[in-house]
């Protein structure tokens, strides 16, 4: 019976240890089974108990009621050393600090922490020589007992009170000399502002009985290591985050808890009781953008939609450069003094509000990706005539004020876009050949000649990273988000990018190599840039719709030319933006390789610089 007991826990163990995280659960169970062995039968299992403390110990896990008696495992006179280090980890672990509890308690429910919403963690500290307790505390509309369940089941265990029984007890004296994880479950508050002001009396008079209060959040829930949190003493934020956070309700639950704060802080100076949104996309950097329509506090229609950008805190604080470029170029330029953007920002992540050329009246929008892939989208058809209404909106004719002419070499107003090296890593994987071999390619020698000449252009303020999923159609017109990247550029820049998106990311992938290079030849031809030309190199419908595309971009460039004559330049900064798409894994990155060879090709030859 106990070689088979024995065979079995070690099954058992290697079960728990398995994961990155080990299952504590499991291992109390392993626990449980040793402590109810008699006493005679304990000294059986002694190395395996050894071999489980010692796991234990290296993977920072404590199972308390562990009470086997290290003296009958192993009968010996003497203590050797690993015992002694094994009662010196007993003896460390009898203080339970906050950070220790705090990763046990978050890894016993993380999968519930990804989708629990209304919730705050705190550190409320009297003394420096007490353990961490665990409590829950919760208003009275909020529905714990779900987690109160999924807690009975781990190793945090937690006490369970209401804000008000807590309060009671504060004033019976029973909580003076304790330190606290608290985990703070609220609902949220609608129209309620007197529920608001009684919470944060109710909330004050607990955290008054602590010497130390701090404001926790986690910053990765996917990495519990090392400095997995952030906190703030800052008792005002803490309250005014509350305030913004049960006040609102959103839509549905496809924001994170972190998230939803960060949207909620976006729209405190619009009183609505919800929110609803959609998610538009998720940039190259990790930021997200989404769509938000207020509700109306005393009616039932909704406020104009509202786009909102937010991302992780990061060292280049690219959400805050946004920012300023938007009040740079947009908010504060001549005419637009009307458009509006919202900076604020949580712990862990900062976001934006663009308020700006988005109807009241329109439900539903549409980004020029969703019009250019869906045939059942209501613009499908329009599509071709959607980049005469892009490129005519009020924002880019304002731009156009800008305009200036500047002699440079041309890697002046790209260097901000194509990172030589970085392309050739990903060209080394796509081709399969060493990166010596990849900087020896006619792709690389054609790209430093064309990188270093020196040409006229015209600069102006462009949108600078106009793709298909940036600027979005409704029935009342055409409205751009996302410019982080606005600024002076090459005047052509965003009709070159956006020919770029259209070809490398909409075209479809299972295009020949062949039939691609023959569309490259057609589009190298100067003809392409008028609205009388036929393409002739595809008889597909779907491609020559996107051709068409492409022909209207081309088209509404020229005015931005500095040499009206030839299209010299817009091929020039075209071979640079196709450059770039090489890195980017969601392209077609084996036909931007060879268009942009094309390219080069044609343009060191035109230029005179073989």
């Amino acid at each position: 019976m106990h070689l088979e007991l024995l065979e079995s826990l070690t099954i058992e163990k290697a079960a728990a240890f398995a994961d990155e995280i080990p299952d504590a659960l499991k291992l109390r169970q392993i626990v449980q089974q040793l402590n109810a062995l008699p006493s005679e039968s304990k000294s059986y299992f002694a190395e395996f108990t050894k071999e489980l403390r010692s796991d234990l110990f290296k993977n920072s896990i404590e199972i308390k009621g562990f009470d086997l008696d290290t003296e009958q495992e192993v009968q010996v006179d003497q203590k050797n050393e690993q015992d002694i280090v094994e009662e010196e980890i007993e003896v460390v672990n009898s203080h339970i600090s906050f950070d220790e509890l705090l990763l046990q308690f978050v890894t016993d429910i993380k999968t519930h922490l990804e989708i629990l919403k209304g919730y705050f963690i705190l550190k409320l500290e009297n003394t420096n020589i007490e353990d961490y307790e665990l409590l829950v505390l919760y208003d009275e509309k909020y529905f714990y007992q779900p987690l109160k369940k999924v807690l009975s089941k781990t190793e945090s265990k937690a006490k369970f009170a209401s804000i008000d029984e807590f309060n009671i007890e504060i004033a019976s004296g029973t909580q003076v000399n304790k330190n606290l994880l608290c985990l703070l479950l609220l609902s949220h508050r609608s129209n309620d502002e007197d529920g608001l002001k009684k919470l944060g009396k109710d909330l004050s008079l607990i955290f008054d009985q602590f010497k130390n209060f701090d404001s926790c959040t986690i910053k990765d829930l996917n990495d519990l290591k090392g400095s997995f949190y952030l906190s703030s003493n800052v008792k005002d934020d803490f309250f005014e985050e509350i305030t913004e956070v049960t006040r609102t309700f959103l839509s549905n639950g496809l924001l994170t808890n972190e998230e939803e704060k960060m949207v909620k802080k976006l729209f405190t100076d619009i009183p609505t009781p919800l929110l609803i949104y959609k998610v538009l996309k998720g940039g190259k950097s990790g930021a997200k953008v989404i769509e938000v329509i207020p509700k109306k506090v005393f009616a039932n229609s909704f406020e104009k939609r509202f786009i909102v950008k937010y991302a992780v805190k990061d060292e280049e604080r690219k959400i805050r450069v946004e920012r300023d470029r938007f009040g740079k170029f947009i908010k504060g330029y001549n005419g637009f003094n009307e458009y509006e953007s919202i900076h604020a920002n949580t712990l862990t992540l900062e976001g934006l509000r663009y308020s700006y050329a988005i109807s009241a009246s329109e439900k539903e929008s549409f980004s020029f990706s969703e019009i250019l892939e869906n045939k059942r989208n209501k613009f499908f058809s329009e599509k071709v005539k959607t980049v005469d209404k892009l490129f005519e909106i009020n924002l880019f004719e304002r731009w156009k004020d800008s305009m200036d002419e500047v002699t440079c070499a041309i890697s002046h107003y790209y260097g901000e876009y194509v990172k030589p090296d970085k392309i050739a890593d990903s060209l080394s994987i796509i081709l399969n050949k060493s990166k010596d071999e990849i900087l020896r390619d006619d792709l690389f020698v054609n790209f430093n000649k064309i990188w270093s000449h020196v040409i006229e252009i015209n600069t102006k303020v462009c949108h600078g990273d106009l793709h298909s999923d940036n600027f979005f159609c409704d029935s009342n017109g055409i409205y751009l988000i996302d410019f982080g990247f606005t600024d002076v550029r090459h005047a052509i820049l965003d009709h070159t990018s956006l020919e770029c998106s259209v070809k490398f990311k909409h075209f479809p992938f299972y295009i020949t190599e062949r039939e691609l290079n023959d569309i490259e030849e057609e589009l190298c031809q100067e003809s392409t840039f008028t609205l009388s030309h036929k393409f002739q190199s595809t008889k597909r419908e779907d491609i020559l719709d996107y051709l068409e595309v492409i022909r209207k971009i081309r088209y509404h460039s020229i005015s931005l030319l500095r040499d009206k004559v030839s299209v010299h330049e817009y091929y020039i900064s075209l071979f640079l933006m196709t450059f770039r798409q090489i890195r980017y894994e969601g392209m077609n990155q084996l036909y931007a390789y060879n268009a942009a060879h094309k390219l080069a090709q044609k343009l060191v030859k035109i230029l005179g610089l073989s």
